[in-house]
């Protein structure tokens, strides 16, 4: 399944900076995730729960797009 972002919440206005972007993805992978594009972190999600976080995202003005991809590289070695 592909990660969810669960913070911010999708469509938020976010006042304050910086973010802490954190989300859920399979156990044990590797999560990239892109503010507009761009890779803000690399986090491995929990091994137990899949939980992961992104500390420290500055945001521009105006409107972002945050999104998150799994990567299995690293649970199947």
């Amino acid at each position: 399944d592909a990660p969810v972002i669960t913070s911010p919440v999708n469509n938020s206005v976010v006042s304050t900076e910086p973010i802490t972007i954190q989300g859920n993805a399979e156990p044990g992978v590797q999560v990239q995730v892109r503010r507009n594009g761009f890779v803000v972190g690399t986090p491995i999600s929990d091994s137990n729960t899949g939980a992961f976080v992104v500390p420290n995202v500055s945001l521009p003005e105006g409107d972002s797009e945050i999104t998150a991809i799994a990567n299995d590289y690293w649970r199947d070695q």
